[in-house]
């Protein structure tokens, strides 16, 4: 049972690094993964935590830019 927990653990995370712009989050699953956390929430917290860092690469910092820091 074990071996096919790491064959599933393994192919996910394969399928969650490739297309990532960020190469640390898949860091981040594999340490939810080997917490035991469910796969599927733990996509979950990557794909928002992946959605929020592409968010705020857009802002811009409040000292700079015209609109004051906004999006």
């Amino acid at each position: 049972m074990d071996e096919i927990r790491k064959l599933i653990v393994r192919s996910s995370h394969a399928q969650l690094s490739v297309g990532r712009s960020v190469p640390e989050l898949a860091e981040v699953y594999s340490r939810l993964m080997a917490a035991d956390v469910e796969t599927a929430l733990s996509q979950d917290i990557v794909n928002r935590l992946e959605a929020s860092m592409a968010t705020d690469a857009f802002c811009e910092p409040a000292t700079n830019g015209p609109n004051g820091g906004k999006c």
